[in-house]
């Protein structure tokens, strides 16, 4: 029955797992294009932001949907790595050198291990299933508790607040039939339901906020019904269940729900058409509130205070990231790291010569052999080979099937994949219909005792697992030799696959030794070749006054692209003898050398690097000066155009004032009306009320004041 049922299931938790897994990385990649997004658009309408934010989450949706779809129609994963057959014998099967077999050895280094997607299946599988049941039934119990809040702790409101509701309903441009009443029970005011929404307005909130401030926060609520963010978090939540398990989903999440209340304070402030007196009362509310705002009420994005600070164009606070974005973050980078040495992610390189997988005479299995399995099928134009020893040890490889066919008796072939640590036998049968094949067959491997004893002689006492894992990996015994001639003849098993992992090889630390870089830790000689530190790099660096950088520093360097002919060209500029953290600096926030250029053109030829980076973080582009210069506001000093920048000050508000006749106002004043919230639909209403020869002064004295 067991077996039936994993029968039954396995296509469908393989499928799943492999859905999952791609998942975890496009999730990942959405999630940065998303950030970049708004970093790009974030002076634009919130609108666009909800909208590009929502985008996203169903962009991620609509990828795990494709995915599935192509795996399950294609058999295989749209990442499976593929490997280049050729040979000259009539039946050599060559793989590639720079791309050797993927493993999943649950024993191998940590820093070393791929996973078997059979192993893996079900593990995740199950989990995923236990976790979507799990968030569904708590999102079910949730739902239940919020409908209750409509039907216990509620009384009618006033006919007085029933009549300014009506009016609010209307301001709002909502149609359809929206109730009103006071809760005791829901801490925040909230809306409850899609179809017949209820706005259910806390009683403390009646005698704790002006009628005028309440009247704001019931336009905030109308808002979400009018936008349906009630049906969008439905949707949204189902997404989260999906997807539970990705970082990167929770945090795109997060981001819808901040920018849908910005959507509504905004469309609240335009129907009130007071933005300090919504200030005000979300600031009253905070003071009031007793609790959180909930999910269901559309309202779970960011804190009352933020928001108030937001709508007063004060900086927020939330600029630090928190610890739990770092640890999302962590999350996420774990997750992705799975993701991808599941598939068989390039985690393994040699740059030997290549191998191949040769025919052989039948050879029958000793003593101390491990035995395997393997199977191969055809995927269009390629096959794919995939052979195990034992539950969690696998290894895979793709061949051409042309080619394979060309080679092959299907009636039956034996092979050998020779290795300085033993040799691989491979018997098998096979089965062709038309353009397809499949076949399968026993596999064993036997270890090389010269190999094992030359390796013992070097300090590594090798078993017959360790002795296959070296196999797998390619680890020829002159590499060894070369590591334990330059001193490192002490590594562990895991250092010493570590080091092969990431091509750590006797050339490269001879070359770093001749530079200077004696009697470094393997650890480190890792992490440098991870960030392609290279001798020649280093050379470069000394040629031009950095010399004997510490190692940690040349890594620094190398994450962040510094790179030499970024120095020379920054030094052609006039930036001079710049310091290794001055330049990474730099290159953090892209100060690059067509920036300076485009901003010397502009007459800012002098500015100090530090002032570069400032602009750079407050993005103050070459063509935001130009926007400026086109109205007349030419050579402006550095420190004004930074200001222009934190407050909002741009060439389109600047016209926008000039359409509504006001014309060459100063730097200064422009900064001040910005702060103040001197906005053109504030000019325009006051304009409409016949106050049409207010001086610039005046307009921020009426904001002051709370006019």
């Amino acid at each position: 029955m067991i077996g039936q049922f994993s029968q039954v299931l396995g296509p469908v938790a393989s499928v799943t797992t492999k859905v999952l897994l791609h998942s975890i990385w496009q999730g990942g990649l959405v999630a940065l294009l998303l950030a970049a997004a708004l970093a790009f658009i974030r002076h634009s309408d919130t609108r666009v932001r909800y909208a590009v934010s929502c985008l996203s989450l169903v962009l991620m949706v609509g990828l795990s949907i494709a995915t599935g779809y192509y795996i399950a129609g294609s058999g295989r994963a749209p990442t499976a790595i593929e490997y280049e057959a050729s040979g000259s014998s009539a039946t050599t099967l060559a793989q590639e050198a720079s791309t050797s077999e993927t493993i999943a050895a649950s024993e191998a280094s940590p820093s070393a291990t791929g996973l078997s997607l059979q192993s893996l299946q079900w593990l995740v599988f199950p989990g995923w299933a236990a976790g979507v049941l799990i968030l569904s039934l708590y999102h079910l119990v949730g739902w239940r508790k919020v409908r209750g809040l409509t039907r216990r702790g509620t009384q009618p409101v006033s006919e007085a607040w029933k009549e300014r509701f009506e009016r609010l309903r209307t301001a709002a441009g909502l149609d359809r039939a929206v109730d009103i009443a006071g809760s005791s029970l829901a801490r925040v005011p909230c809306v409850v339901g899609w179809i017949k929404p209820v706005i259910l307005i806390p009683l403390g909130s009646f005698s704790g906020l002006t009628v005028e401030e309440l009247e704001m926060i019931i336009l905030h609520e109308l808002a979400h019904i009018r936008r349906h963010d009630v049906l969008v978090g439905y949707v949204q939540a189902i997404a989260e269940i999906l997807l539970f398990f990705n970082p990167a989903v929770w945090w795109v999440s997060r981001k819808i729900r901040i920018e849908r209340e910005h959507c509504c304070d905004d469309l609240a402030i335009e129907l009130s058409g007071n933005r300090l007196g919504y200030a005000r009362a979300l600031a009253a509310l905070a003071e009031s509130r007793i609790g959180r705002t909930s999910l269901v009420a559309a309202a779970d994005g960011t804190p009352l205070l933020e928001r108030v600070r937001r709508i007063m164009g004060v900086p927020s606070r939330q600029a630090q990231p928190s610890r739990g974005s770092l640890g999302g973050a962590l999350l996420l980078a774990g997750l992705l790291l799975l993701s991808f040495t599941a598939f068989g992610g390039s985690t393994y390189s040699d740059t030997k010569p290549a191998t191949v997988l040769e025919s052989s005479n039948p050879v029958e299995p000793e003593r101390g052999d491990i035995r395997g399995e393997w199977e191969i099928e055809s995927q269009g134009r390629s096959a794919q080979v995939r052979t195990r020893f034992g539950r969690n040890r696998e290894t895979g490889f793709s061949v051409r099937t042309r080619k394979f066919l060309e080679q092959v008796d299907l009636a039956g072939t034996n092979y050998k994949l020779q290795r300085d640590a033993g040799t691989f036998y491979f018997e098998g049968r096979f089965e062709q219909d038309g353009d397809e094949f499949w076949g399968s067959g026993d596999c064993f491997f036997r270890a090389d005792p010269a190999y094992v004893e030359a390796m013992d002689h070097l300090g590594y006492s090798l078993d017959d697992e360790d002795v296959l894992t070296l196999a797998i990996h390619n680890v020829k015994l002159d590499w060894v030799k070369g590591l334990d001639q330059l001193g490192y003849d002490d590594l562990s098993f895991n250092e010493l696959l570590e080091a092969h992992i990431h091509d750590v090889t006797p050339e490269y630390i001879d070359d770093l030794q001749e530079l200077g870089y004696d009697n470094l830790r393997m650890s480190k000689l890792v992490e440098m070749q991870i960030h392609d530190v290279e001798a020649e790099y280093i050379r470069e660096l000394n040629r031009l006054g950095y010399d004997r950088l510490s190692p940690s520093r040349l890594v620094e360097m190398c994450i962040h692209d510094v790179e030499t002919e970024y120095i020379e060209e920054m030094a052609e500029l006039g930036y001079y003898h710049l310091s290794p953290s001055q330049l990474v600096e730099m290159q953090i926030h892209d100060v690059d050398v067509d920036f300076v250029r485009e901003l010397g053109e502009l007459g800012y030829d002098d500015l100090s690097r530090s002032k570069l980076v400032e602009f750079q973080i407050h993005d103050v582009t070459p063509s935001f000066i130009r926007g400026f210069a086109e109205l007349g506001y030419q050579n402006l000093k550095p420190s004004k155009l930074v200001e222009f920048s934190i407050h909002d000050v741009t060439p389109r508000y600047i016209r926008q004032l000039a359409e509504l006749g006001y014309e060459d106002i100063s730097p200064s004043r422009l900064v001040e009306m910005q702060i103040h919230d001197v906005t053109p639909s504030f000019i325009k209403k006051m304009q409409r009320r016949g106050y049409d020869d207010l001086s610039p002064r005046d307009l921020v004295d009426l904001k002051i004041h709370g006019r």
